[in-house]
């Protein structure tokens, strides 16, 4: 990226999962959405698989890992449970926490995996240590409301998702955007200290808005923010507009877009149905000024300060 290019999209069509192998490792692949290549300097997102019978043994890291199942099915052991984990459950593993996959089904697993903060490669590790006293899972139980013992993980089902309305966002001092659904996943409740993750949702474009490409550019300044934090966006649903410091890209299910720190973004709907993503924040917003709209500051006089030589 360029020194004022602070954002990038990566399309699904661009990836492709490459084998993870190593003592323990069975039938596991990795596609790598986001990481230090591609600008950021907090987390890695990538897409994890899991073929019928495959395994990822115990290991831990230097960093925090949650995840959210798009495909499948498969057992996940961390912090002395094993658990089911269907389509629409998420989960997290503490830092230093020993954690392990198995696939006892008769399908693949795929699930999207967040990882803050990044993973350093110190000697010949990658950010992943051997966890031998943990042995994946043959059984784990069912993810429950209320379980006291599912403190790691939860479920989504579509219909979990709040109604459209406005939305604070963490440390704004106001209803920052007007209309939306967002649905918290992975958060401090769960133990998470540094990201966070959610489901964001917008409703279908008005029928005379819709497949017009111009939209963000004609009035870019009002749709735009930044912030102190990376926000990494995973569409899984739907058509949009991401504007991107200063560039519109189409957007659809599959793409993944990163808002590094400062860079200037927005996104809207130009589709017949909800525009659905999973959204990361890293590391943690503050509690107080942690997002700044530019059409806000654009109205303010400004100094016509200059520097001497």
């Amino acid at each position: 990226m360029t020194k004022d290019k602070r954002t990038v999209v990566v399309r699904g069509s661009d990836v492709r999962p490459t084998a993870v192998t190593g003592p323990g490792f069975e039938g596991v692949r990795q596609t790598r959405l986001i990481d230090a290549t591609h600008g950021s300097v907090h987390q890695e997102v990538v897409i994890m698989e899991l073929a019928p019978g495959g395994v990822i043994p115990g290991h831990f890291h230097p960093f925090e890992e949650s995840f959210f199942m798009l495909e499948g099915e498969a057992l996940y052991a961390v912090a002395g449970e094993s658990y089911r984990i269907p389509k629409g459950g998420y989960g997290f593993a503490p830092i230093a926490a020993p954690h392990a996959w198995h696939n006892t089904s008769d399908r693949p697993a795929r699930w999207i995996e967040v990882r803050a903060p990044q993973p350093k490669t110190v000697a010949d590790a990658h950010g992943t240590y051997a966890g031998p006293e943990l042995s994946p899972p043959k059984d784990g139980r069912e993810i429950t409301v209320g379980d006291p013992r599912c403190r790691h993980v939860g479920f989504h089902e579509p219909d979990h998702m709040p109604p459209y309305g406005p939305v604070a966002g963490r440390g704004a001092i106001n209803y920052c955007v007007k209309h939306i659904s967002a649905r918290l996943l992975v958060q401090d409740t769960l133990g998470a200290v540094q990201h966070i993750t959610f489901l964001a949702q917008l409703p279908p474009a008005p029928a005379d808005d819709r497949n017009v490409m111009d939209l963000m550019q004609a009035d870019p300044v009002n749709k735009t923010h930044y912030h102190q934090y990376e926000e990494v966006y995973h569409f899984l649903q739907g058509r949009g507009l991401a504007y991107l410091d200063g560039e519109t890209f189409e957007i659809g299910a599959g793409d993944t877009a990163l808002a590094a720190v400062g860079g200037s973004h927005a996104v809207i709907n130009i589709g017949d149905e909800p525009l659905l993503w999973l959204e990361t924040m890293t590391p943690r917003p503050p509690e107080q000024h942690s997002m700044f709209w530019e059409r806000d500051w654009a109205a303010l006089t400004a100094l016509p300060v200059t520097e001497g030589p």
